[in-house]
C-alpha cells in the first residue's frame, strides 16, 4: 500500500472514533432552561371575602454551566371546566439562575370542576430555551361565572 492511502485510512478511522465518543444526548443530562410549576390552588387573595382567587407558584432554573437569559418570556393559559381559556404573559428582562414567581388570578375560580394551568417558558439569550408544565386542581366552588378582574405577579 502506497504511504498516502495508508495516511488516508487512519485518518478516517481516527474521525470515525471521535465521533463515536461524542455524547448522544446532552441535553438529557444537563438541562439549560427548566421551568416548573409548584403549586397551584384558589383562596381568597383580593380581600373581597370570596375564594375565587388562584394562586400559581413557579420556578425556572438554568443550569448549571450555561449562561443566563437576557430576557424570559412565561405565557400562561389558563383553563377552566367550561373550556374557556385565559392568557397572562410575564415578560422578566434581566439575567438570574433561579426565580420564584407568584401569579395571582383575581376572580377567575367561578365553575366547579377541574382547573388546568398550562405554563410555556421561553429565554432568549445565546442559547435560548423553552420549557413547559402544567398542573390540574379543583377548587370547590359555587360563585357565579365571569372573566377574571386581574393579574399580580411578585416573588416568592
Amino acid at each position: 500500500m502506497k504511504r498516502g492511502r495508508r495516511i488516508g485510512i487512519a485518518f478516517v478511522f481516527l474521525v470515525s472514533m471521535l465521533f463515536l465518543s461524542i455524547p448522544q444526548d446532552v441535553a438529557a443530562t444537563a438541562p439549560y432552561f427548566a421551568v416548573c410549576i409548584n403549586f397551584a390552588d384558589y383562596g381568597d387573595l383580593d380581600g373581597d371575602y370570596t375564594e375565587d382567587d388562584i394562586l400559581i407558584l413557579f420556578t425556572c432554573v438554568i443550569g448549571d454551566g450555561y449562561p443566563s437569559p437576557k430576557e424570559s418570556d412565561f405565557l400562561f393559559t389558563l383553563t377552566v371546566p367550561s373550556g374557556a381559556q385565559y392568557y397572562a404573559l410575564v415578560t422578566v428582562i434581566g439575567r438570574y439562575r433561579v426565580i420564584r414567581l407568584a401569579l395571582s388570578w383575581f376572580d377567575s375560580a367561578l365553575e366547579q370542576g377541574w382547573y388546568n394551568v398550562q405554563l410555556d417558558a421561553f429565554g432568549y439569550g445565546i442559547y435560548g430555551g423553552y420549557d413547559y408544565d402544567t398542573y390540574d386542581f379543583d377548587p370547590p366552588t359555587e360563585a357565579g361565572g365571569g372573566a377574571p378582574t386581574g393579574v399580580a405577579v411578585t416573588f416568592w
